[in-house]
């Protein structure tokens, strides 16, 4: 009888244990699913005249103020990617931008050339 109640005990961990799992799984694929939604990556020209050019990233105070990250900057087709705080923009590059839609938007509103340039 003892040898039974192992064994069903056994089988029962088995079972919730995958059942554990599978539900943990999808959960997390859920989250990363909707993650992805959320914070969207998006090219951003640096037009001249903005107030990002001369100015590092570190400077311009980008996560700070805007809440989004840069993830890569092109610069005369070549790819920077991960730049750090002491990379400074220049007219006319491209920059990748991670973050939600509000975070993005107020980055571009940086990217625009000043009223009075």
């Amino acid at each position: 009888a003892a040898k039974i109640q192992h064994y069903t005990e056994s089988l029962r961990q088995d079972l919730f244990a995958s059942l554990f799992s599978e539900n943990e799984e999808d959960e997390i694929l859920e989250q990363l699913q909707w993650a992805e939604h959320q914070f969207d990556l998006q090219w951003m020209l640096i037009k001249p005249g903005s107030v990002l050019v001369g100015k590092t990233i570190g400077e311009s105070e980008i996560r700070t103020i805007t809440a989004s990250s840069v993830v890569g900057v092109i610069r005369d087709d070549v790819l920077e990617p991960n730049p750090d705080a002491n990379f400074r923009f220049q007219a006319n590059d491209r920059a990748a931008i991670i973050g939600t839609d509000s975070s993005r938007e107020t980055f571009f509103q940086l990217t625009r050339p000043l009223k009075n340039s």
